[in-house]
């Protein structure tokens, strides 16, 4: 049995590859990542389609040509080694694969879908494609609506389940007290310009309040430091890569995960890995109200819901003062639990479709 892990992305932007690898890995499965170095870094640790092709960038016909010269690769890679299984991450590969998927893997595949994208521009062919696959993943029950009826669902959230299980066991993680000045952290890409400035403004040199974002940041994030030093905010700090080994150390020093973000679809649909993070550290997060992010913080109280970021600091320090710790560390192990348990039943569904 050999498996491929196809992808549509640098393995550095694809984390969640890693939940299938870890139970191939588990089951002594023979399997392969195939995927685009579109940064052109030089990645290790799979089978690359060495063409540089920035994220976010390019007219139709340029994006039609990449994908068309990617999915010629990995056709020729799929029939060269044979593989008897496939996993196929996003539906921008799937359709490229249709007809060679349709005629050689045929209920062969698993199809994992975690952004909504190009598949609501073609709602018929996308709904054909899942009907092929043995298995469909998705990481939100916030995709629900978006996706085709009458095909069957697993949840697969964007996590590592060792880390997972850290933070049930561990009820006193980090710090329970908030600090002076509340630090507001928000970690990973930083993007969103118009949503984080809005947090930015509204506590603009407050000394009560200490402002870190720490990632890589996009043309977004760029302009969103160059604000900073034009707006001269003297409570806000840039820290650009940081190491996985740090994380939780750096999540640890903080008083709130910043996760308000656009209301569009595409984010308000969607859990970031931030989200799972203030969960197994037991951190209060700021989302987007009418999110599904913002609906669990909502039903959980793990936090503030925001439909905009007016009078902030009354709303946080608000909730500080009525703040109990330790049901807020109850409800957070609440939640991880159901997230556990969707996990069993995905990795169940996987092995199953493996097995077969």
């Amino acid at each position: 049995m050999k498996v491929a892990l196809i992808l549509n992305a640098n393995l550095y932007c694809s984390p969640y590859a890693k939940i299938y690898s870890k139970i191939l890995e588990d089951m002594k499965i023979d399997f392969d990542f195939i995927a685009w170095d579109r940064t052109n870094t030089g990645e290790t640790g799979g089978l690359f389609y060495n063409k540089s092709f920035p994220y976010g960038k390019g007219r139709k016909l340029t994006w039609f040509v990449n994908y068309f010269g990617y999915s010629t690769f990995v056709k020729k890679l799929v029939r060269k080694n044979k593989y008897d299984k496939l996993v196929i991450f996003g539906p921008q590969v799937g359709f490229f694969l249709y007809m060679f998927l349709r005629r050689n893997f045929n209920k062969k595949f698993a199809f994992d879908y975690r952004d909504i994208f190009i598949d609501q521009k073609a709602p018929k062919l996308f709904g054909r494609l899942l009907k092929m696959s043995a298995m469909n993943s998705i990481s939100s029950p916030g995709f629900n609506p978006y996706l085709p009826k009458g095909v069957e669902y697993v949840q697969s959230h964007n996590f590592d389940i060792d880390i997972l299980k850290k933070g049930l066991a561990d009820t006193e993680s980090t710090d329970s007290t908030f600090k002076r000045p509340i630090t507001i952290l928000t970690i990973g890409s930083i993007r969103d310009f118009d949503e984080n400035y809005q947090v930015m403004s509204s506590l603009r040199n407050n000394p009560d309040y200490h402002i870190r974002f720490i990632g890589r940041p996009d043309k977004d994030g760029e302009k969103l430091k160059s604000y900073s030093v034009t707006d001269e905010q003297t409570n806000v700090e840039f820290i650009g890569f940081f190491k996985d080994e740090d994380q939780k150390n750096i999540i640890s020093e903080a008083d709130f995960i910043n996760i308000f973000r656009p209301t569009k679809v595409k984010c308000s649909s969607t859990f970031t890995n931030r989200f799972y993070y203030a969960l197994i550290y037991r951190k209060p997060m700021l989302v987007t109200k009418g999110s599904i992010e913002g609906s669990y913080v909502e039903k959980y109280n793990l936090g503030l819901a925001l439909d905009d970021c007016t009078q902030l600091d009354e709303k946080i320090k608000k909730y500080i003062s009525e703040f109990n710790y330790e049901k807020f560390s109850d409800n957070c192990k609440e939640l991880l639990q159901l997230f556990h348990s969707d996990y069993d039943i995905f990795k169940q569904r996987f092995t199953e479709f493996i097995s077969d």
